[in-house]
């Protein structure tokens, strides 16, 4: 089953600057990770505090 269809997972979305965007992208190729694997293991440790010092600009 894919993601889409889990149903212990669901979509999030946003706005980020682009040269933010092209670098993402061009970091997942490079690396070979998918975007949103890329991404949960982003928000899993923004959420986790292993980020803190991004919060203020989050704010």
């Amino acid at each position: 089953m894919d993601k889409r269809r889990d149903p212990n997972y669901k979509q999030i979305s946003g706005h980020i600057p682009l040269e933010l965007y092209k670098q993402f992208k061009t970091v997942c190729f490079s690396r070979d990770i998918k975007q949103s694997e890329a991404i949960e293991i982003a928000v899993s440790n923004w959420v986790n505090g292993d980020c803190e010092s991004q919060n203020q600009k989050a704010s």
